[in-house]
């Protein structure tokens, strides 16, 4: 898998805040998951989402903590909790990646630093 797979945005953030969203391409998921699928319960072969998702961890500095939409305004810092049910989520620690898995909806990534 190359970056011509990820949607990369140039903006002037920090070196340090780095966000990538995915595309369909380049994974193995076949029919209606084509390709890069990375939700293991909406159907899809299991083994092809497993092959999608260790292509993306090539491109990450560690495990995403996934969260699990619940439609609200609830937001959480990772890793600090247990139960990922929310709709936002924020860290502070390097090399964490908070990760949402969208379909119909757009993700928006805030920067905010702490003084």
């Amino acid at each position: 898998m190359s970056n011509e797979n990820f949607i990369i945005p140039k903006w002037p953030a920090p070196k340090n805040i780095k966000a990538i969203q995915t595309t369909r391409n380049g994974g193995a998921s076949l029919g209606k998951f084509s390709s890069f699928n990375l939700s293991s319960n909406v159907g899809d072969n299991e083994q092809h989402v497993n092959v999608n998702y260790k292509k993306l961890l090539n491109f990450i500095p560690s495990n995403p903590f996934w969260l699990n939409q619940i439609h609200s305004n609830k937001s959480e810092e990772i890793p600090s909790i247990a139960d990922l049910n929310c709709d936002a989520s924020y860290t502070y620690n390097k090399k964490t990646v908070c990760a949402i898995r969208t379909a119909d909806c757009l993700p928006i990534f805030f920067n905010k630093f702490r003084r």
